[in-house]
Order: structure tokens, then sequence, then C-alpha cells
């Protein structure tokens, strides 16, 4: 075969007759060291050289990374041409996206750790009643000790029973002259009350429905020991005496009486309701002359004189 015939598939050409087979070069740093360090370059008809350990031309080394690079780019081209890159308007539009499917994820899992008395609580609104409207309104007027509860399945929220004893009734014999059970609904926001077992006496007012009575933050209830002496005689007999009068609530001045059987209430314009001195003290009876107006009896007793007809 000739030399210029090819050796086989993937390897150099052989060498011409006449041509330097190889170039050698060595290099010794001293006759008798044997740690010598050398190269050697072969040019034709040997393995390929390596641009790092091979004294080739900075040309050939240039034009074979060139070759290398745009092999490696062909297939990231044709890669883009078949899939381009997304546009602005497209991320854009990606990140809106995204950012409504988070909120719209934190909303559903915030909705649904609300329980529904949650979304309605601060739902129960009342407005302030003199004690004297608050007896004579209501069917059933007790003193009694709450001595045990139990929640009941009625409703959404399910209904508070409380088991009382009743120490003194007020108003109501005609209703129920024994009353064992209280009714209110479980949940405050549905303005259920919370009443404390085996702790204090009550001053509980309510309504009779089907047998059962009811109260609520709208009715009067009270710890017992809260109530002043002349809120106790109230009970005891004055509130009864003024049934027949009318309490008409102040909430801003200029205010008027437009009938004799009306008493002005006037706790409102520097108090709340029935923590003011005309709700503590005094009571809105009809006079011999046949008009309404507060009585307050006496003043309060010496608290150092036992007075045995409290009620």
């Amino acid at each position: 075969m000739r030399g210029s015939d090819w050796s086989g598939r993937g390897r150099t050409p052989r060498a011409r007759e006449g041509a330097i087979p190889a170039i050698t070069a060595a290099a010794s740093l001293g006759e008798s060291s044997k740690g010598a360090e050398s190269f050697e370059v072969r040019v034709q008809g040997e393995p390929r050289q390596s641009c790092h350990t091979a004294a080739l031309p900075s040309s050939d080394c240039t034009e074979r990374g060139q070759r290398k690079e745009k092999r490696l780019k062909d297939p990231l081209k044709r890669s883009l041409k078949k899939n381009p890159p997304p546009s602005e308007e497209q991320l854009w539009a990606s990140s809106c996206t995204s950012i409504m499917s988070v909120w719209l994820s934190f909303l559903l899992v915030l909705l649904c750790s609300w329980s529904l008395s949650d979304l309605v609580a601060e739902a129960c609104t009342c407005l302030p009643i003199h004690p004297q409207d608050a007896f004579c309104n209501s069917d059933i007027v007790i003193r009694a000790k709450v001595v045990g509860k139990k929640l009941m399945k009625d409703g959404p929220f399910g209904t508070m029973r409380y088991t009382v004893k009743q120490m003194k009734m007020y108003r109501g014999f005609d209703k129920m002259p024994q009353v064992q059970y209280i009714y209110t609904e479980a949940s405050e926001s549905l303005c259920g009350v919370k009443l404390e077992v085996n702790k204090y006496q009550y001053l509980i007012t309510g309504r009779v429905y089907e047998g059962k009575v009811y109260t609520g933050l709208c009715n009067l209830y009270e710890k017992w020991d809260r109530l002043t002496l002349s809120q106790r005689k109230g009970l005891n007999h004055r509130y009864h005496l003024g049934c027949g009068c009318k309490i008409k609530p102040c909430y801003y001045l200029p205010c008027f009486v437009t009938s004799k059987n009306e008493c002005l209430w006037t706790d409102m314009l520097s108090s709340i309701g029935h923590s003011g001195s005309q709700s503590k003290h005094y009571a809105c009876i009809r006079q011999k002359e046949g008009y309404c107006s507060w009585y307050r009896g006496w003043a309060p007793p010496d608290k150092t004189i036992i007075n045995a007809t409290d009620p």
C-alpha cells in the first residue's frame, strides 16, 4: 500500500517516504538525575495530542476548540427552535396567575379554619334596660344558684341547660312556681349567657316558652352580691308597683317626657345603662296624683348594721 493510503478509519495517514516519521524532544536536568522531566510529541502515525501537554501551534488548538464548541451549541439551537423561550407578556401573566393562586389558597385555608360561630361573633347587640323594665317585661324573675350544666344538641350551635337551685321567686308564680332548669344559647354570639356552677347566686330573668325558661344577654342577669340595696328592695316590692309606668331612655339632650306615666331615664348621658345612679337606686312609681316619678326611698343604711328585712 502506498504511503498516502489510509491505515484505518479514524487514524491519521501514514507518513510519506522521505518524511520525518516523528519528532522527539527531550530535556534533562542533569546526567546523573534519574527524575529528569521529559515530554514527547508525535506528529504523524501516533495517538492524538493534547493542547495541554503537546507543543502544538496555538492556531490548531483554537480551531479544535471552536469545532467542539460548535458541536455543543448545535443541539441547543435546535432545542430552542422547537421550544422558544416565553415572552415578557407570558412571564408576566404566569407570575400573576401564581400570585392569585397563592392568595386564593390562603383565603380558602383561612375560611376553613374559621368556625361558623366565629363568623357570627359579636352578633348579639342589646339596648340598655332599666332593672324595673327587665322585671316587668319578664315571665320569670328568680334568685338561684347554678348547680350543674349540660350541653343539649338543639339547633346548629346547641343549647346550654343550667340546673338551678331556686332560692326565691319574685315574679312568675302563675307561669312556673318552681324553676329547675334555665335554657340559653350555647354561643355568646347568639346572646347566650355564661353562668358559673356552684359559685354564686344569681338574679335571673327570662321568658317561658313551651314549658321551659329561657334567658339571654338581653335579659337581666347579675350576681346577687353585686345588686344594690335599692335594687333588692325593688325586686321585692317597688318594681311591681311601677309596672304601669314607662321608663323613657334619654341618649342625648334635649329630652322630654310626653305623658304623665313616663319617667325620663338619663343614665346613658353619663354612663351605660344599668350601671348608672337611676338604675342602681331609683324606681319609677305612680304617685297619688296619677303621674309617675322616680322614687328612691331612704338612703342606704350603715353597712355595720344588719338589715333583717333584706330580701
